[in-house]
């Protein structure tokens, strides 16, 4: 409970709520794997499973464009034509902040009870 405590108090947990590239490319491992099973078994029955092959790459979305008018100098498409970046941006930092807001209004609260469980629950007391 109290290792809990101090990720958030030393903002360790916020830190590791960007490591996008690291969920990324363990999720692509995991899809990569999921693959090759599928395919696998597809192999030794001669038949096709009910599940397709897991694509791995996000889709492309039509870039929207906004209607300028007529004296309008700036370019105010700000959207991201990556779709990667798109993601990471739009849903992977939105639920990483929902995620730590959430367990920093937990913890924070009960500070002072987690450090007397601590010095009450000590492993070495056992």
């Amino acid at each position: 409970m109290f290792t809990s405590w101090s990720l958030i108090a030393t903002t360790k947990l916020k830190e590791r709520a960007r490591t996008f590239h690291n969920v990324h490319s363990k999720a692509l491992e995991f899809v990569t794997k999921c693959n090759e099973q599928i395919s696998q078994v597809n192999m030794v029955e001669n038949e096709t499973l009910e599940i397709d092959i897991i694509e791995t790459a996000l889709p492309v979305k039509r870039q929207r464009k906004k209607k300028k008018m007529a004296d309008e100098l700036a370019n105010d498409e700000g959207n991201s034509s990556d779709p990667l970046v798109d993601f990471r941006v739009n849903v992977f930092n939105l639920i990483m902040d929902c995620i730590v807001q959430s367990l920093e209004d937990r913890f924070v609260q009960h500070k002072q009870l987690y450090k007397d469980l601590l010095i009450l629950l000590r492993p070495s007391k056992f």
